[in-house]
């Protein structure tokens, strides 16, 4: 399972080594114990990945070939991807402005996606020769 987080400074996403409905599960039970709102709702995550990484041909075939269903790819500009994933947002907020967005996907699919997320991160943390 993939886990995505938006935070102010950016994006976190990880793969998650746990079934989703197992994480849902726990969340709820969790949510239901300390007395907090849960909600699941199904819906859209989007993030940019350069079009020049080295598995992005790979990702449109597969996305293409209808091998990757619930992934979208959007050409975003002359360098960027926009990556859009169907998955569920889980929060514990009543404003929903807060939470979780996790998704579904053959694991070769999810480690490919965290992969092509973390060189991505690489090139803006490390400097350019």
């Amino acid at each position: 399972m993939l886990r995505l987080i938006y935070t102010e400074t950016g994006l976190d996403l990880k793969v998650i080594d746990q079934p989703m409905k197992d994480w849902i599960a726990l969340r709820r039970t969790l949510a239901h114990r300390t007395g907090h709102v849960f909600r699941d709702e199904t819906c859209t995550a989007s993030f940019l990945l350069p079009r020049d990484l080295r598995q992005m041909g790979l990702l449109k075939r597969l996305v293409t070939d209808g091998n990757a269903t619930g992934v979208d790819l959007t050409l975003a500009d002359a360098e960027f991807m926009e990556v859009s994933l169907r998955g569920h947002w889980v929060s514990s907020c009543p404003a929903d402005a807060e939470g979780v967005f996790i998704a579904a996907f053959p694991v070769c699919l999810e480690k490919m996606i965290a992969e092509m997320w973390a060189e991505a991160c690489d090139r803006v943390t490390m400097p350019q020769r």
